[in-house]
């Protein structure tokens, strides 16, 4: 599959996902639409790159494919099991991928802390709810 396919599939489905949240009041809108832009803006950057080759080696088009997996589980499952649960595994599932080289329960530990720090600052610092 080549960089500009899968820029061009993320875009759409970025577009698409965008078009869906258009009838969710605006504050719990706030947080997916802007993962949305930045799946979008990437999709954009990744189509207009230019490299010679204009194609992805098998390892790292399967890992590509793997986050953009993750990425859209990730939005079906923010909605049904909550924001933190869903951000520590997208993240522990990310470290793993990436094959970070570090004991399990510091991958642990920093998958959930990044979460609920995020959960606070969402919602302590802006005030805005999130699923």
């Amino acid at each position: 599959m080549s960089e500009k396919t899968v820029g061009l599939l993320s875009c759409l489905l970025s577009v698409a996902l965008i078009y869906s949240l258009r009838d969710v009041p605006a504050n719990p809108r706030l947080f997916p639409l802007a993962l949305l832009i930045l799946l979008g803006t990437t999709g954009i950057a990744l189509f207009l790159r230019k490299k010679p080759g204009g194609g992805f080696a098998l390892g790292k088009s399967f890992l590509s494919l793997l986050y953009y997996g993750l990425f859209i589980a990730y939005i079906f499952l923010v909605p049904v099991i909550g924001f933190p649960a869903s951000t520590a595994i997208f993240l522990a599932i990310a470290i793993a991928a990436l094959k970070y080289r570090r004991p399990f329960y510091v991958t642990v530990a920093i998958t959930v802390a990044t979460a609920f720090c995020l959960q606070y600052f969402f919602s302590g610092f802006f005030g805005l709810p999130l699923p």
